[in-house]
């Protein structure tokens, strides 16, 4: 089963206004930063790159990064780990807030009431446990001893370097094959859902 706290030490949901609506930790996390006040400069620089750009998508610390996920007036952030990729985190706020958007009536009165929103941690577990196979950089690829002709460019090259090197981390297999990050993830999880290739514990 997937350790959340692996890949997710906290998520915030935040109106526009910067009042935040739900914010839980997990594992060993010690944010201990006051919620108001974190909301608060997390929603402002929201507002402020939508002003610019097409709003924030990311925050990095030294050891961390925030990723945001707008859906309509709701911000979505999670802090996670820095070798975290980007994109499986943007991929789980996305559902959540999908989901959520189902869950709460449009009608509903923000006005104090965070009640609706508790059942995000739910939501959360729910993800991670019917994501067993959670790629990261840091993730452990050998190839499985099952064969067949691929097709797909990048999945080839990834399955060929791992049948010359053995067991390697994914972040290895981007830097030696040059492949850009999305891409190798998206052809990495192809690999697996064929069973060509697989996650092993480091």
């Amino acid at each position: 089963m997937t350790v959340i706290h692996e890949f997710l030490n906290d998520i915030f949901i935040i109106h526009e206004n910067g009042y935040c609506l739900h914010h839980e930790s997990y594992g060993d996390s010690n944010f201990e930063v006051d919620g108001v006040v974190i909301s608060g400069f997390l929603s402002a620089i929201e507002t402020f790159s939508s002003s610019l750009d097409k709003g924030a998508k990311k925050l990095e610390t030294t050891n961390y990064k925030f990723l945001y996920h707008r859906f309509k007036d709701l911000i979505y952030i999670a802090r996670v780990p820095k070798n975290i990729e980007d994109m499986m985190i943007h991929h789980f706020l996305e559902d959540i807030a999908k989901k959520m958007a189902l869950l709460i009536p449009k009608s509903i009165d923000l006005n104090g009431n965070v009640e609706p929103f508790k059942i995000i941690g739910q939501l959360v577990h729910q993800y991670f446990s019917n994501h067993q196979s959670i790629i990261t950089l840091d993730s452990q690829l050998e190839i499985s001893g099952k064969y067949e002709r691929i097709r797909n460019i990048n999945e080839a090259k990834i399955f060929s370097y791992l049948r010359l090197k053995g067991r390697t981390k994914l972040s290895k297999v981007i830097q030696a094959l040059k492949l850009g990050e999305e891409k190798a993830i998206l052809a990495t999880k192809n690999l697996i859902e064929r069973d060509l290739i697989s996650i092993v514990a480091s």
